[in-house]
């Protein structure tokens, strides 16, 4: 259960500063991923529905934007909804926010 309550707050945490974005660039946050050291895996649960699961240091930036989203590992669900977990750092250009 405490797992499950720490991803949940890494998860408002990467909300609540992609919000804060979103309202100084009026634009929303499309990840691209820039960098994963051990393994990356695509998983097609449904047709026309992809999960992305990566770890080891992964990097992920906001396209157009200097908005940067680092952690030990990462879980994308049908590309709407990111869960940054393990050391969690969001960056961009007026804030630094850490979270482990």
């Amino acid at each position: 259960m405490r797992g499950v309550a720490r991803s949940m707050g890494l998860l408002g945490l990467a909300w609540l500063a992609m919000g804060q974005r979103l309202g100084a660039q009026e634009r929303p946050c499309v990840f691209h991923l820039v960098n994963v050291d051990r393994q990356g895996l695509r998983v097609e649960p449904l047709p026309g529905y992809e999960n992305y699961y990566a770890g080891g240091n992964v990097l992920m930036e906001c396209s157009g934007q200097q908005v940067q989203m680092r952690a030990d590992s990462v879980a994308v669900y049908q590309g709407t909804i990111a869960q940054f977990i393990g050391n969690v750092r969001y960056e961009d250009s007026t804030s630094i926010m850490t979270a482990d």
